[in-house]
């Protein structure tokens, strides 16, 4: 379990109690949608779709960092975990329209916090209910830190509730950070994911390392043969894109592009 320093703690409880006591709170859920880009022969490079980051935002000081990554506290608090958890999900459906009719939005759920949690998983089926006309936009990525999900029963049944809502609202899976060796995430490959996001780590370090480089080709080479797009994440220079490319990458995300050619957008 995550070790928290007190002012995180601090940060995350006061948060929670504006959103959850104060009828006028100063504090708001405000997801951030960070560009994915694609690159083809018919449009170049251009803005496929964005995926959408857990932020808060305050009245007077704007979007707060984040210390820790957020699904961090949902082991040590997780009824206020679930609040914001729906809170966010509401708050990115609702602000799907402001997103090109054209593009993709990428929706970060977990498999054992989320999906496997009945009161969210019928709140996410509720929402893709009443948001029929833009399900075929909808990706929900599967996070990878799901290192809790430990039992077959507990996987077999998160599989099987993926399957469920795509076969049911026609919406696209894409697992985050391939690569990084959790064996019940490499079971997850089963579902047949639309995307998948190539772990950051080797992206960062694919033009210091000839090893990494050769991982990386190799995790392209599988994602090819099962007909899932792979994504590079953490394109963070020219180096890194030209590399990528050079494998064979269509898709690609990361500070590279911000502010140039895909502008992050505060929803």
């Amino acid at each position: 379990m995550y070790n928290f320093l007190q002012e995180e703690i601090n940060q995350f409880e006061k948060i929670y109690d504006d959103l959850y006591f104060n009828p006028t709170p100063q504090y708001t859920i405000q997801p951030i949608l960070q560009p994915i880009l694609k690159k083809d022969t018919i449009n170049g490079l251009h803005v496929f779709g964005y995926e959408s980051l857990f932020r808060v935002h305050h009245y007077k000081h704007g979007i707060l960092p984040l210390s820790i990554p957020f699904y961090i506290y949902s082991e040590q608090f997780p009824d206020k975990y679930l609040f914001l958890t729906k809170k966010n999900l509401i708050t990115v459906f609702n602000k799907i329209k402001v997103v090109k009719p054209t593009n993709k939005v990428f929706i970060n759920i977990s498999l054992s916090r989320d999906i496997l949690n009945d009161s969210i998983f019928s709140l996410l089926i509720e929402l893709l209910q009443e948001n029929k006309e833009n399900n075929k936009r909808i990706v929900l990525e599967i996070l990878e830190n799901d290192k809790i999900l430990m039992s077959q029963a507990g996987l077999k049944k998160g599989i099987k509730r993926i399957e469920q809502i795509r076969n049911k609202f026609d919406i696209n899976i894409a697992l985050d950070d391939y690569g990084t060796g959790n064996s019940n995430f490499d079971k997850l490959l089963y579902i047949e994911p639309d995307f998948v996001k190539i772990d950051g780590y080797f992206i960062k370090n694919i033009t210091k390392d000839e090893k990494i480089k050769k991982i990386v080709e190799h995790l392209f080479l599988v994602c090819s043969m099962h007909n899932m797009s792979a994504i590079a994440e953490f394109v963070e220079n020219e180096k890194i894109f030209q590399t990528v490319q050079n494998i064979g990458f269509k898709y690609f995300q990361g500070f590279f592009f911000h502010g140039r050619l895909a502008p992050v957008l505060f929803v």
